[in-house]
């Protein structure tokens, strides 16, 4: 009996980590030590009690550059209902705004710099 229960509990908080996992964008998996640390990397975080803005800055680095603008088109694919997505696009550049389950991300790319930016809605 205890065992079937212990299961039931687990069956059913299922669910709930799933969802709690695909709340954050996956943009958001660059602001952690490791790429803090990381050389061309300059990163901004400003916290209060009830918000918090990312911004992380990245040069001559394209391998990086090519990893969050892969994270930033699957981000796309999630994109809040009733939320615009703006593109702008010039000389090479690409500049998008965009809210995925109530983050606002702004993402820019020049040939070789990618700035990202995060804030809670």
């Amino acid at each position: 009996m205890k065992q079937i229960l212990i299961i039931l509990v687990m069956v059913l908080a299922m669910p709930a980590v799933a969802a709690a996992q695909e709340k954050a964008p996956r943009c958001m998996q660059f602001f952690t030590d490791a790429y803090k640390k990381r050389q061309n990397v300059e990163m901004t975080i400003i916290r209060n009690d009830n918000q918090m803005f990312r911004k992380i800055y990245i040069e001559d680095d394209k391998a990086l550059c090519d990893q969050i603008e892969k994270a930033v088109s699957e981000d796309l694919k999630n994109v809040d209902k009733n939320s615009d997505i703006v593109e702008r696009y010039s000389d090479g550049n690409v500049k998008m705004i965009f809210q995925v389950n109530g983050y606002n991300i702004i993402y820019t790319r020049s040939e070789d710099e990618v700035t990202l930016s995060i804030s809670e809605d």
